[in-house]
């Protein structure tokens, strides 16, 4: 997948995003718990977008928050809502080996691994910025058929099907030990810690 498209796809759509893409308070909080953010910990917010999840992360007290995109305008729109210092914004690939992070506690990424290309690769890279003990998580708030679906219609050139959950699972278990895999109508999660 290439990734100057992906950049140029969601920096197109920067602008308007938060108007077409509303959060279900309820399903983040659930996708919070189980990804174990809590009071304390470092996160990795990966393809944070807009910063939909800073208000929901604040509320539970990290020590930190490294939020990463691609898409230069997507964190300019991130960078607006940030008024919280434990909150950095990052433009990078944070699949490029080369980029250095600080790792941290918890990854998660939210309603983006589609647009991650490579499955076995995206995992691989993202356990590389994680703690001995940390946790990954990627979780979407709908179904993975409505994903599938949606990005078939509208964004088949900057994005890869979502696998079954236990495929997922699978391709996490090469490098973490699995904490959850599952899904249903309203949700999609595959968590495993290192």
């Amino acid at each position: 997948m290439n990734k100057k498209t992906v950049k140029d796809f969601f920096d197109n759509l920067a602008k308007d995003w938060d108007t077409f893409v509303k959060p279900d308070s309820a399903v983040i909080e659930k996708i919070l718990d189980y990804a174990d953010i809590r009071n304390g910990c470092s996160v990795l917010d990966v393809a944070c977008g807009t910063g939909i999840l800073f208000p929901y992360y604040l509320k539970r007290n990290p020590l930190s928050v490294t939020a990463v995109d691609l898409s230069e305008k997507m964190c300019a729109a991130a960078q607006k809502k940030c008024t919280d210092k434990r909150i950095h914004i990052i433009c990078a690939d944070i699949l490029d080996t080369k980029t250095a992070f600080d790792k941290a506690e918890r990854c998660l990424v939210f309603n983006a691994f589609p647009h991650f290309g490579n499955a076995k690769n995206a995992v691989q890279a993202l356990c590389r910025r994680l703690v001995p003990g940390g946790i990954l998580t990627v979780a979407h708030s709908e179904s993975r058929e409505s994903i599938n679906k949606r990005h078939k219609e509208r964004a088949f050139s900057v994005s890869e099907p979502l696998p079954p959950a236990a495929d997922l699972a699978d391709i996490f278990s090469k490098h973490t030990e699995i904490i959850h895999a599952f899904e249903d109508e309203s949700l999609y999660i595959v968590s495993g810690r290192i």
